[in-house]
């Protein structure tokens, strides 16, 4: 990006400033990710309440600090229109591994 504004504007800046530029825009036009993150909680029991059917689950990191907010590790969610198509479109198919039923 430093580069396209060089070339187009030629301002007289260093690479840090416009990195710092790049990073204000960006979180003015996306937002911040700590404003995303806290709504997942919200967005999760949206879920659940109108899709009572389906999944959703939410893993947080408890902080080692006291007071501190918990940090976000990871999220599950499955729809039951997802579940039930795939679930119908699968075969049923039992496979034994042989390798456990030889002896010794």
């Amino acid at each position: 990006m430093s580069k396209i504004l060089l070339r187009k504007f030629n301002p007289d800046k260093k690479h840090s400033t416009i990195w710092r530029a790049k990073v204000k825009i960006l979180r003015s036009i996306k937002g911040k990710h700590e404003k995303g993150f806290n709504l997942l909680a919200r967005c999760t029991e949206m879920i659940k309440s109108s899709n009572s059917e389906s999944i959703c689950y939410i893993k947080w990191h408890d902080p080692v600090k006291k007071g501190a907010r918990p940090v976000f590790l990871r999220m599950f969610m499955s729809y039951n229109a997802w579940k039930e198509g795939f679930l119908g479109g699968c075969r049923k198919f039992i496979y034994v591994d042989e390798t456990h039923l030889k002896g010794v």
